[in-house]
């Protein structure tokens, strides 16, 4: 990138999400691919800072579609942000945050339709309060393996590796193996196929509050009628991570908004 630079006098512009492989293929970088891209130019070049324009007003404390009253985080860690993208948050690429990390540049999420406002703005320096913010990923299954029958755990790892798949979960509760990931048909295929007896729930989602790990945020889903299926905290920056049915994402994510950030749940619109 730093040779290719060096060869304009101007201003380069190119596209996002494009990459090769080493054969040369074009493949995209996926989802929000033109971050990464950014993000990797950014770090080759020395930049001072990678601006992120985006429909809204920089990275927020959940997705306002489903919790209303979320309101903009003007300061994040590069490791709260990344945390934040691994539990399914989807303002940024979930490998973007690296680069920015790697070379210490700072990034900033910027409105296209308020281009005067200040965003959000990703750097060593953190947001300065205990949570940031709840993160949710759709369309994830739940595999319980019986004690009897539960394979090794090198096994299951084997398994999810040939299958292509990052698992979001993977733990042992009382002799059951339990693992989380996203939605797969040959998933449970191929854990059967190790010789193992297996529940299968579907039509999951999880909802993580990244930042918080107290148990009032337990009672709060419990109150608001939330049927959990699992529930474990997860690392390097404390998260607490709820698996429910995904119908009840909406109201998960709001019950959970209201106890991080100690404000009111939205009544449900009048049907």
């Amino acid at each position: 990138v730093r040779r290719a630079r060096a060869r304009f006098d101007g201003i380069p512009v190119t596209t996002g999400s494009l990459a090769a492989d080493a054969q040369g293929r074009p493949p995209t970088l996926g989802r929000n691919g033109s971050d990464l891209s950014a993000t990797l130019i950014g770090e080759a070049i020395g930049a001072r800072e990678v601006c992120f324009w985006k429909e809204v007003g920089g990275v927020m404390t959940a997705d306002p579609k489903l919790v209303p009253n979320a309101r903009t985080l003007r300061a994040l860690s590069y490791e709260e942000a990344g945390e934040r993208t691994r539990h399914g948050a989807g303002v940024l690429h979930a490998e973007s945050v690296q680069p920015l990390a790697r070379a210490g540049i700072p990034g900033r999420v910027l409105c296209v339709r308020n281009p005067a406002d200040p965003g959000t703005l990703v750097a060593r320096e953190g947001s300065g309060t205990e949570a940031v913010g709840i993160a949710c990923r759709r369309n994830v299954l739940l595999v319980r393996i019986a004690p009897e029958s539960a394979p090794t755990r090198a096994s299951v790892d084997a398994a999810l590796a040939r299958l292509g798949i990052e698992p979001i979960h993977v733990a042992s509760e009382e002799g059951e193996l339990v693992v989380v990931a996203p939605a797969s048909e040959e998933l449970p295929r191929e854990l059967v196929g190790l010789g193992t007896r297996v529940g299968v729930e579907r039509e999951l989602a999880s909802v993580a509050t990244v930042g918080n790990i107290s148990p009032v945020l337990d009672a709060a889903l419990h109150a608001a009628g939330g049927d959990v299926r699992a529930r474990w905290n997860d690392c390097p920056i404390a998260a607490r991570v709820h698996l429910l049915p995904a119908a009840q994402l909406a109201l998960a994510a709001r019950a959970l908004h209201a106890a991080a950030f100690e404000i009111a749940v939205p009544p449900e619109p009048a049907r």
